[in-house]
């Protein structure tokens, strides 16, 4: 179990390395171009607070962790009014953050069991 959740830490460290490199982008996959109004740009926020805890996720309680996983499943609708190329990388991205933080629930009731 410790090297599948070291896999999954790896994986989520390097994907989240570029997240604050793509936060300058708006919605049109331009950095500070048109249509990169505050609204346009309101996405990335939530982006940024569902997945900035993957790191932290197994010090996070369950009812935490439930909460992330809600803002993710909300968010994926979000996505839709990105280009198909951006659309595609924050998709994946937001379902590695949705996954790390079903992986540490799961650990979590499975600890809770013994």
């Amino acid at each position: 179990m410790k090297k599948i959740m070291m896999a999954a830490f790896a994986v989520l460290i390097l994907s989240g390395a570029a997240f604050a490199a793509d936060a300058r982008f708006s919605g049109t996959g331009k950095p500070g171009g048109a249509g990169s109004g505050p609204e346009e740009r309101e996405w990335i926020n939530e982006f940024n607070d569902v997945c900035s805890a993957t790191t932290a996720s197994m010090a996070l309680s369950k009812d935490e962790l439930n909460s992330h996983i809600r803002s993710a499943d909300a968010l994926k609708g979000r996505l839709g009014c990105l280009e198909d190329s951006a659309k595609k990388v924050y998709s994946r991205r937001l379902r590695m953050c949705h996954d790390m933080y079903e992986f540490a629930l799961d650990a979590k009731v499975k600890e809770d069991k013994k």
